[in-house]
């Protein structure tokens, strides 16, 4: 059964501002550690950053930052308490579909709910799910493959090469689409700030993980020739995403 078509409906309502919203996110996470002259780019780039960006696109504010952000991670590497995670996660797309419900805003999830018929409504909250979970998977897996074919590594030069989006986990031509969109906008920007990006140790030695299925590695120990920063975006980044984030905010039913 493929994914209904509410939700490529509700991707489509994305405006423009959705690019320089990701760009803005993949700045400041670049900002937060081009000081020190090393990272490990899955824990600290490749994991967060999809999962700030769907964060703001569906509409959750920071009421939920700390939840998802450990729930999400959580299901995705299959931890010793995924089980706990899968039910927060679970308690969290409800309460969200719950609020949008009452309240639309200009934001993936309110738009859902618009598109979807009378017998569809009750499917939302998993559909959010599976979508959250879906982008973030692919993201991190993209960011971290593309990652480490291109960075040099001691005495072995890059070899590995980045795959296209994999069926591992079923998105719609609109999740693909904003895989796309972050995984390429977090590579590209990351080797253009930072040129002299390196791996710590040899890529054969890199252990790989899975998420929902998609091959990535477990870390990416870096290090680089450290910048200081200034500030590149207008402002801080919040998980709430400005008003023209879509067309409009749904009229409430």
């Amino acid at each position: 059964m493929g994914t209904p078509r509410f939700v490529d409906q509700a991707l489509g309502e994305l405006q423009d501002s959705t690019e320089p919203y990701v760009l803005q996110i993949v700045d400041e996470h670049i900002d937060w550690f081009a000081p020190a002259g090393r990272e490990d780019l899955v824990l600290r780039y490749a994991r967060p950053v999809p999962l700030l960006a769907m964060a703001g696109l569906l509409g959750m504010d920071d009421r939920y930052a700390a939840d998802v952000g450990q729930a999400v991670p959580s299901v995705l590497t299959g931890s010793a308490h995924v089980e706990r995670a899968e039910a927060t996660l679970v308690r969290l797309c409800d309460q969200l579909v719950d609020e949008k419900r009452a309240s639309p805003g200009p934001d993936v999830v309110s738009w859902m709910l618009h598109y979807a018929r009378g017998d569809e409504v009750g499917t939302v909250p998993q559909e959010v799910r599976g979508l959250l979970l879906g982008v973030v998977a692919h993201a991190t897996s993209q960011i971290g493959i593309a990652l480490s074919s291109r960075l040099p590594s001691p005495g072995i030069p890059p070899s590995v090469e980045c795959s296209g989006i994999r069926d591992g986990f079923e998105l719609p031509p609109g999740g693909l689409s904003l895989v796309r969109l972050i995984a390429e906008t977090a590579v590209e920007r990351l080797v253009h700030r930072l040129p002299d990006l390196r791996l710590r140790m040899p890529l054969a030695e890199i252990l790989r993980t899975t998420n929902l299925g998609l091959d990535c590695p477990e870390s990416l120990p870096v290090i680089f020739h450290p910048v200081r920063v200034q500030y590149t975006g207008e402002e801080e980044i919040t998980w709430v995403p400005a008003p023209t984030f879509t067309t409009a905010p749904p009229l409430a039913r």
